[in-house]
């Protein structure tokens, strides 16, 4: 149970740090970045 919760707490915190990427990189006109990102 507490594995689990850690796993979902990883996962929302990559998808915040996803989002600030993607922010970041609209943001100063860099969609190479995004590009990079989905390998």
């Amino acid at each position: 149970m507490c594995s689990h919760f850690q796993k979902c707490g990883m996962l929302l915190l990559m998808n915040r740090y996803i989002l600030l990427l993607v922010q970041f990189a609209l943001q100063f006109g860099r969609p190479d970045l995004i590009g990079s990102l989905s390998l």
